[in-house]
């Protein structure tokens, strides 16, 4: 009994990430909220199936947005990017590099809408791109730390050769492990390995 209390406060936890899909329609909750607790723990309905279908879907999308997204430095050190998502997950991603860049300003958006949180972790909505509103910010504010630090590229090939070893090269491995049709979804072949050698040429 007690197990089944849990699942059904995980379900009503899912329910946040179930809004922010795309095709989030509140008739399948009002359905679900008529239907027995267990047929939806067991997914044995079309609705219940939908529900959890949404949640997984939400939250894999920003899983993988976490994962590749590539923070870049404004010229006055304000930290921002610009992600491409189905779902409304913008301000799960910025929490989550807030919570590992708690010191700095960070602006993270979409078409849709576009965050900025400041070290204090006030968040705030802006209606304009993610480029507009970095440029505003920079009006007030600096990050010496930041600005002072070398250019991402820099700083990417500097962290690309302290992890190389030249002994341990394996191309068959490397294409094994990262398939050449997903490289270009991922923008490895525009990085550099040395001088004007890609990724994908040794």
């Amino acid at each position: 009994m007690v197990a089944g209390k849990e699942c059904w406060v995980n379900l009503m936890y899912d329910l946040e990430y179930i809004k922010r899909h795309k095709k989030f329609d509140q008739n399948v909750i009002n359905i679900l909220n008529n239907q027995d607790q267990r047929l939806v723990l067991n997914k044995a309905t079309k609705e219940s199936r939908t529900f959890h279908d949404w949640g997984k879907q939400v939250g894999g999308e920003a899983h993988r947005i976490i994962s590749f997204t590539r923070l870049k430095i404004s010229d006055k050190g304000i930290l921002y990017s610009e992600i491409f998502s189905e779902h409304k997950v913008e301000d799960i991603v910025i929490n989550f590099f807030h919570r590992r860049f708690p010191k700095f300003l960070i602006v993270i958006g979409s078409k849709r809408i576009v965050y900025s949180i400041d070290k204090f972790g006030v968040r705030k909505k802006h209606l304009e791109s993610v480029k507009n509103v970095v440029n505003h910010l920079e009006k007030n504010y600096f990050d010496e730390f930041l600005m002072n630090l070398n250019s991402e590229e820099d700083m990417w090939k500097t962290y690309y050769y302290s992890q190389n070893i030249l002994q341990r090269r394996n191309k068959k491995l490397q294409v094994k492990m990262m398939p050449k049709k997903y490289m270009k979804h991922m923008g490895i072949e525009n990085e550099f390995y040395k001088g004007n050698k890609k990724l994908d040429e040794f």
